[in-house]
């Protein structure tokens, strides 16, 4: 890792569409496109965190997650997080939360509409992100 303690951690925010609010379709291409980003995040030596995932545990874990205990988690990693990347779409969570990190002056990278998180040449923008956090 190139930094010298622990790596920057890196939360990245973006649509998912909520439980029942799209099809479960829209919902993975949305949960793909913010992995994309999360493994461009890693490839570059920090540690992504995607709440998009919490939505498999709503819908698919053993227990329904509650909204509630969704919420709350991904408020304490919002806390916990170094930097945000906001991957583009219509998302009033995705907007509290890099309101709240410009609050509390950590870093935030808006990904545009026509930035596809798939196309490595992109990749050059989200690795120099990462590097200007540690």
């Amino acid at each position: 890792m190139p930094y010298e303690t622990e790596p920057p951690l890196i939360y990245i925010a973006g649509p998912l569409g909520g439980v029942g609010r799209c099809e479960a379709g829209e919902q993975h291409e949305r949960v793909r496109r913010a992995l994309a980003v999360a493994e461009r995040v890693y490839s570059a030596g920090a540690l992504p965190f995607v709440p998009h995932l919490f939505w498999y545990w709503a819908t698919m874990g053993p227990t329904a997650l509650d909204r509630d205990d969704w919420v709350a988690m991904d408020q304490a990693y919002l806390e916990r997080s170094d930097a945000l990347i906001r991957v583009w779409g219509p998302s009033p969570g995705a907007v509290v939360e890099v309101a709240y990190m410009r609050q509390q002056n950590r870093r935030v990278l808006e990904l545009s509409v026509g930035f596809d998180p798939c196309v490595h040449e992109h990749d050059a923008l989200i690795e120099g992100f990462v590097r200007s956090i540690g």
